[in-house]
């Protein structure tokens, strides 16, 4: 307990299952956390569980002028930014051939194009420090690929692809950027769409017979953003075989 006292964390997507979790887990170990997402009631919502000092900041981190605002409040009402945890994302189902083009820029404006923003945004105060923890919620998907979901899987690759990059190209900085893939979690993103029997079936899958839950995330994210982690960069950490 308290291994991140007086850091500084924000998480996008703070508003979802995964988000919560992650900021509930951030902020039990002593991090200042901001939960933003585009839905600011559910955000609210996810700092007054934490309570003091958690605040809740609505932003569509596709947009840059939305992303500058994050990270401008977030240093103006804490003086600095240790952590960003970039999982905010979103998995419409609908076959590639049937796609519109709004659909694949909406997932790829969400899912990869904010990871970019939100990351150069953070790096830009993180480097002044000489310090700082970035993680990706990335996904499996990115490497298999996924049926009806192309856009995802494109989306999730281009993180897995992005981290790994930046893992080299920030570590002169300080800044450690690395990622968690989840496998399949029990949220609502996981039952849009499927059947009882698909999600039966995904209750039963091996290796070890279950759907994993939000709360499973946290370990591996709060083992990135700490002391234990500091010398590796650009990695990801699979929770299943992909």
């Amino acid at each position: 307990m308290g291994q991140l006292t007086d850091t500084v964390a924000i998480v996008t997507g703070g508003g979802g299952a995964i988000g919560r979790a992650i900021s509930l887990g951030l902020a039990q170990e002593g991090a200042r956390v901001v939960a933003c997402d585009l839905d600011l009631g559910k955000a609210q919502e996810t700092a007054s569980l934490i309570g003091p000092p958690a605040i809740a900041i609505q932003a569509d981190i596709s947009r840059s002028p939305d992303v500058d605002r994050l990270v401008e409040e977030t240093v103006r009402q804490f003086g600095r930014l240790d952590i960003l945890v970039n999982n905010a994302g979103i998995c419409p189902r609908t076959m590639a051939i049937d796609m519109e083009e709004s659909e694949w820029d909406r997932v790829l404006d969400t899912n990869l194009k904010a990871v970019f923003l939100c990351s150069r945004a953070a790096a830009r105060i993180m480097r002044g420090q000489g310090a700082g923890r970035i993680v990706n919620i990335t996904s499996g998907r990115g490497v298999v690929g996924r049926v009806g979901a192309a856009h995802y899987a494109a989306s999730k690759g281009g993180v897995n692809a992005f981290t790994r990059s930046l893992g080299m190209e920030w570590a002169p900085f300080g800044i450690h950027v690395n990622a968690v893939a989840p496998g399949v979690t029990d949220t609502p993103m996981l039952h849009g769409g499927r059947t009882e029997e698909g999600l039966k079936a995904l209750r039963e899958a091996p290796p070890d017979k279950r759907v994993g839950q939000p709360e499973d995330v946290v370990g591996p994210v709060l083992f990135l953003c700490g002391e234990a982690s500091k010398t590796i960069y650009g990695q990801i950490v699979y929770m299943k075989t992909p």
